[in-house]
């Protein structure tokens, strides 16, 4: 999917599919992501691995900032391409994680 620059300097797929976001909405979807964090936070404590580090959002890549692009983005995502394509993503598996969320929020995906 091809994206192009408006003039607010915002990614909008070429295809103009923009959907209609409630505050509601983003509250839940904020919610369904901190909760797959949080499982990943979990995973990765329980994984034994040994190691000293500061900040666990750097070993998960799944940060808050993340977390937050994707609700900002939220009315223009519809694939887990459309979310590589638009979002700081640098994990596939991330991005089917939260397509999962998006799912669970807006009906008009599959």
């Amino acid at each position: 999917m091809a994206f192009m620059m408006s003039k607010a300097t915002e990614l909008t797929p070429a295809d103009g599919k923009v959907r209609d976001v409630t505050e509601g909405e983003k509250k839940k979807l904020q919610s369904l992501l901190k909760e797959c964090q949080d499982e990943m936070r979990q995973e990765f404590k329980e994984s034994n691995l040994h190691c000293l580090y500061s900040n666990i959002d750097k070993l998960t890549c799944f940060t808050d900032s993340l977390t937050q692009e994707t609700i900002d983005n939220c009315d223009r995502l519809y694939s887990v391409e459309n979310i590589l394509e638009t979002l700081a993503v640098w994990n596939a598996d991330h991005a089917i994680k939260i397509f999962s969320c998006l799912k669970r929020v807006f009906k008009d995906l599959q």
